[in-house]
């Protein structure tokens, strides 16, 4: 079984005979975990990297190791946005165990936040300075719907007003499973007329792209798909009739364009989060109104101008 909603590890301890750590990449485990938050009765390296060394107070075990409890009501929490790949690999070793992503662990004292450097924290305060009731939210390019996500803490707070844009069929199927009451499209976006282009995918979902300078410097000229992709200002403007209080786009390199033709004024855009920086989409996003207002270790948030003009002292 998977648990796909806050759960707290208290309850995860007194229901479950193991607590189980899947994955050790500095993004997620050695980032967020330390053993004062909670024991792990093991921690797993799918890929058998890293047995026998210490992180975070725990040593990395073969996943093999976890055949002898079959008997036993294990629970794996997973550090990782790779899901997919690491439930198939927990099927192959034990296929009782429940499983929960780290995110949606709850922990005592520990701030509630699901973005990388807390996105979404910075942007639901701006909601709530901007005194925006019920805002309406899109997330282009999606990749995990909650793990390092910008937009899901928005969607746990009961605002299902949102329009999710996701590219890739595995993280879609996750998106249905974690957020069905958004509404999810199974497409790329496009600056310019609806087609279908060749979509490059990695077992990093992060470093999935269209571009195929991109494709090639990582690798993945050979792993492709064909997906749809649809205009961007068509897709926003059908979805919200009334317009958009936020944006989050991350669509590994094609930001750039992708903000310069998006319709902001006729959307009525008051915020927007974007990964990738560069001058171009600083003056892009100037010439269109808007401040640059935070910078965090992955991205920038913007805040149309006479929007912050309200709250600044």
């Amino acid at each position: 079984m998977k648990l796909i909603k806050k759960t707290k590890i208290e309850d995860l301890q007194a229901n479950y005979d193991l607590i189980v750590g899947w994955g050790t990449p500095v993004l997620e485990y050695q980032n967020r975990y330390n053993p004062t938050h909670y024991k792990l009765d093991y921690l797993i390296n799918g890929k058998g990297q890293n047995v026998g060394e210490f992180f975070c107070g725990n040593q990395v075990s073969h996943m093999s190791i976890l055949e002898q409890f079959q008997d036993k009501k294990v629970c794996i929490i997973i550090y990782q946005n790779k899901e997919p790949e690491i439930q198939k690999q927990i099927q192959s070793v034990l296929p009782s165990a429940d499983t929960i992503v780290s995110r949606l662990v709850e922990v005592p004292n520990i701030d509630n936040y699901y973005s990388r450097s807390q996105e979404d924290q910075i942007m639901l305060d701006l909601i709530h300075k901007l005194k925006l009731e019920n805002p309406s939210y899109s997330d282009i390019g999606v990749c995990h719907p909650v793990v390092r996500n910008n937009t899901y803490l928005f969607y746990e707070n009961g605002n299902y007003n949102g329009l999710l844009v996701e590219p890739n069929p595995e993280m879609v199927e996750l998106i249905k499973e974690y957020r069905p009451n958004n509404t999810v499209l199974t497409c790329g976006a496009t600056a310019g007329e609806d087609c279908t282009l060749t979509y490059y995918y990695s077992h990093l979902p992060g470093h999935n792209t269209f571009l195929e300078d991109v494709a090639r410097n990582r690798g993945l000229l050979d792993n492709k798909l064909s997906i749809p992709v649809r205009n961007i200002n068509t897709i926003l403007k059908a979805h919200f009739k009334s317009g958009l209080d936020i944006l989050d786009i991350d669509t590994e390199g094609m930001d750039y364009e992708l903000l310069e033709a998006l319709d902001t004024k006729g959307l009525n855009i008051k915020i927007i989060c974007v990964e990738y920086y560069s001058s171009l989409i600083k003056d892009c996003l100037e010439k269109k109104g808007f401040m640059h207002y935070f910078t965090t270790r992955e991205n920038h948030i913007y805040v149309r101008k006479e929007e912050l003009d309200k709250i600044l002292p």
